[in-house]
C-alpha cells in the first residue's frame, strides 16, 4: 500500500478563519482526511515581519526570492492585522478547532506561544524554555480538543534534540520537522526512544518553503504545477505534502483538487499523519 499526507500548517489568522473551513469543506468533498499543525499563540516578531517579508515586487527579499511576499499570500488588511494586531491565531477560533475535532482530520500543535520568536531564536533554547513555550499552547489546544495532540511540527522546521526530549516528556508520538525530497522513511527522533520523526517530502527548495507556493513563484502554470507533482510520485510508497490554508486552502483550492485527483489515480491513499504512523512498519514503507 502506498500513502499520502497533506500536512498543513496554520500559522496566521487567515489560516484558520479562512483557509481552514475552505479545506474542511474540500475534504468533505473529496472524502479525503488532512493534518493541520495549528498554531496557538502568536504569529510573528512583528518587527522581523515587517523587515524581512516586503518587497516591492510582491516576492520575497533577494535571498529567498522563490517565496511569495506575506503581503501577497495574506492581502493588505490581513497583513496589517499580523504586523500591527498580532493576535494569537489558534485561541482566536476555537470553534474552528472544535469543528475539526469532529471529524476524520487530524489536529497537532504548531510551536508555541510566538511564531516568529520560535523561528528566529529557538536555536538558542534549552528544555526549560521550550516547556515554557509550548505548555500554554498545549494547554489550550487540549481544551479544545478535548484530548492531547500526537503530532507537533516547530515554526520554520527549528527543532532540536532538546526539543525531542521535551515532546517525549509530554506524550507526542511523533514530530514533523524534517524535510527534503529524498527523504523516504519514518525514523526515531534523535535524542529520543520512542519519538516518531516523519519526514515531509513534497515541498518547496531550498529552505522547506510551501510547495503550491513556490512553484507559483517560479512563475509554473497548473499544467506545469500538475506535471512536476505527478513527478514527485514516482516511485515512492509514502509522501507528505506541505503547504499552508491561507495560500492552499484560499487561491490554489481548484488546484489543490487536481493534485488530490492526481493522488488517487496513482493507487495512493490519503491518510493523517497519524496513521501514517500507526501503519509504521518501515520495512513495508521503505
Amino acid at each position: 500500500m502506498k500513502y499520502f499526507c497533506f500536512r498543513f500548517d496554520v500559522d496566521t489568522p487567515k489560516c484558520i478563519k479562512s483557509g481552514v473551513p475552505n479545506l474542511i469543506s474540500l475534504s468533505k468533498e473529496l472524502d479525503v482526511p488532512f493534518t493541520f499543525f495549528i498554531n496557538m499563540g502568536r504569529g510573528t516578531s512583528r518587527w522581523s515581519f515587517i523587515k524581512k517579508k516586503i518587497s516591492f515586487n510582491g516576492n520575497s527579499t533577494p535571498h529567498r526570492t522563490l517565496k511569495l511576499s506575506n503581503l501577497k499570500k495574506l492581502g493588505l488588511w490581513d497583513f496589517f492585522l499580523m504586523a500591527v494586531m498580532n493576535p494569537q491565531v489558534g485561541n482566536t477560533h476555537p470553534d474552528i478547532i472544535k469543528a475539526l475535532n469532529k471529524t476524520d482530520h487530524e489536529v497537532g500543535l504548531h510551536g508555541g506561544s510566538n511564531h516568529g520568536e520560535w523561528q528566529n531564536e529557538s536555536h538558542t533554547w534549552e528544555k526549560k524554555k521550550f516547556l515554557e513555550e509550548i505548555m500554554p499552547a498545549l494547554d489550550s489546544l487540549i481544551t479544545y480538543l478535548g484530548q492531547r495532540p500526537l503530532g507537533f511540527s516547530s515554526p520554520g522546521w527549528k527543532g532540536s534534540n532538546e526539543l525531542n526530549a521535551v515532546l517525549e516528556s509530554l506524550g507526542f508520538h511523533y514530530v514533523a520537522d524534517a524535510y527534503g525530497e529524498n527523504l523516504q522513511n519514518i525514523t526515531c527522533a534523535k535524542n529520543t526512544s520512542n519519538l516518531l520523526q516523519v519526514p515531509t517530502n513534497i515541498l518547496g527548495e531550498p529552505d522547506g518553503i510551501a510547495y503550491l507556493e513556490n512553484l507559483r513563484a517560479k512563475k509554473m502554470d497548473d499544467q506545469a504545477i500538475l506535471n512536476d507533482f505527478s513527478s514527485k510520485l514516482e516511485k515512492r510508497t509514502f509522501a507528505v505534502l506541505y503547504d499552508h490554508p491561507y495560500y492552499a486552502g484560499i487561491q490554489e483550492l481548484p488546484m489543490l483538487k487536481m493534485l488530490i485527483d492526481i493522488v488517487k489515480s496513482k493507487g495512493f491513499q490519503i491518510v493523517t499523519l497519524k496513521t501514517l504512523t500507526e501503519k509504521r512498519n518501515l520495512q513495508a514503507l521503505a
